[in-house]
């Protein structure tokens, strides 16, 4: 059971990576979405996510996935992809609720009002 966990937590890990090497191409994407649309689909894709990933806990159990000496290779499989939409969906939530948050943002710096002194206290 421990190398399933292994192996399928490796998977879910290399597609987090993968999304984040594409998180230009993710932001592009999401930014062409309703500002109204980003919020309500963001968080409505955190939480499919975690649906996602406890509905398949439930089925793979209902099934008689789950056995003492670990999960059977079709349990696995369905686990594992249950993963990988896991993290899909968490990926491209967080994305859109991001971009709704920083998009008034601005990456201008604008100088200070304040001036650092600049006369020098003499001493005589």
């Amino acid at each position: 059971m421990l190398a399933q966990g292994i192996g399928s937590f490796v998977l879910w890990i290399l597609y987090g990576v993968y999304q984040a090497r594409r998180s230009s191409a993710i932001r592009n994407r999401v930014g062409m979405v309703p500002r109204s649309t980003r919020g309500l689909a963001g968080a409505g894709l955190m939480l499919l996510g975690i649906l996602v990933l406890f509905g398949a806990f439930v089925g793979i159990q209902a099934i008689g996935g789950f056995t003492r000496t670990g999960m059977t290779p079709l349990a696995w499989v369905l686990m594992t992809l249950a993963g990988l939409l896991f993290v899909h969906c968490q990926t491209m939530g967080m994305a859109m609720l991001v971009s709704v948050a920083l998009e008034g943002a601005t990456s201008v710096h604008a100088n200070t009002s304040s001036k650092p002194d600049t006369q020098e206290v003499s001493k005589t």
